[in-house]
């Protein structure tokens, strides 16, 4: 199980992402962890961390979050 997943961390590229969120996600740090699950793409239980973040303008009511793949969960399944 190690190896297989040490040999995961070091052959795939880890995916990153820009993703656009209501307000409510603007408590989220750099180093933050998320999952996200997208059903149109096929994605679930996808562990990300947070990079940076723009809070944009306040009547926009819009937060940008850019993530990348947590390396750490890199051939780890979640389905919950």
């Amino acid at each position: 199980v190690i190896a297989r997943r040490e040999l995961a961390f070091l052959t795939r590229p880890l995916v990153q992402m820009r993703l656009l969120c209501t307000r409510r996600a603007a408590t989220l740090r750099p180093g933050d962890v998320i999952r996200v699950a997208w059903a149109d793409y096929g994605i679930t239980g996808l562990i990300m961390r947070v990079q940076s973040y723009d809070l944009g303008e306040l009547d926009d009511g819009r937060v940008a979050l850019s993530l990348l793949q947590d390396p750490f969960s890199v051939g780890f399944d979640v389905t919950s």
